[in-house]
Parts: structure tokens; C-alpha cells; sequence
């Protein structure tokens, strides 16, 4: 999710189409109390990253250990390269050993032959 996704606002039309659900779903969650909703003149508004948490409470079953890897890793990419902006060979580093690391979990060696 983008810096501007995370603060804005997006009509529920719109929040459905970008996440590819149902808007009228949405409207549910809002009435239920399940989603909080926003009045904002004459349209009611959501925060995405409100609709994601929301959809992700949805889920049915638990997420395996390497979904739950995958997450911290991508997670985990953002800081370390925050971190270390600004120097490029450490960036790339670290990059480099996120790549790997995904890599591993989705079955594939760090050449990418598979497994």
C-alpha cells in the first residue's frame, strides 16, 4: 500500500473496486459496525487500510507458518531499506537477502532451480 493509501479517504465505490469486492458488502460491514465508515458531505467514505484489516479479519482459517514468514519478510523489507537509504551496496544487500529468503519459502532454491 502506497503513503497516499494509508491517510486517504476513497468512497466505498471505489474502496470495492480497488480491493475487488462487492461495495454493497461493505455498506453491511459499515452498518454492522464491523467497518468504520465516514460521512464526508454527501458520500460515505472509508480508510483502505480499514477495509484491509477488515477483510483480512474475514479470512477463513489460519495462515500457514510460511504465509506468516512471507508477511514478516515483506514487512521486514520496508524498515531495512529505510534504514539504510542512502547506501546503496547495503541496501542491495539486504535486498538481495529478502529475495533469497522469499525465494526459499515459495519452494525454489536462491538460483531458482525448484525444488
Amino acid at each position: 500500500m502506497s503513503p497516499n493509501e494509508r491517510d486517504s479517504f476513497a468512497t466505498v465505490s471505489e474502496a470495492a473496486r480497488r480491493r475487488g469486492i462487492y461495495a454493497p458488502r461493505i455498506r453491511r460491514a459499515i452498518r454492522s459496525g464491523a467497518l468504520p465508515g465516514y460521512r464526508i458531505g454527501a458520500w460515505l467514505r472509508v480508510r483502505l487500510p480499514d477495509v484491509d484489516a477488515w477483510l483480512a479479519a474475514q479470512r477463513v482459517g489460519q495462515p500457514t507458518e510460511a504465509e506468516r514468514l512471507r508477511d514478516t519478510l515483506a514487512h521486514c523489507r520496508g524498515h531495512a531499506v529505510a534504514a539504510v537509504s542512502g547506501s546503496a551496496p547495503v541496501e542491495q544487500a539486504l535486498s538481495n537477502i529478502i529475495d533469497v529468503a522469499t525465494a526459499a519459502l515459495d519452494g525454489q532454491h536462491a538460483w531458482g532451480d525448484q525444488r
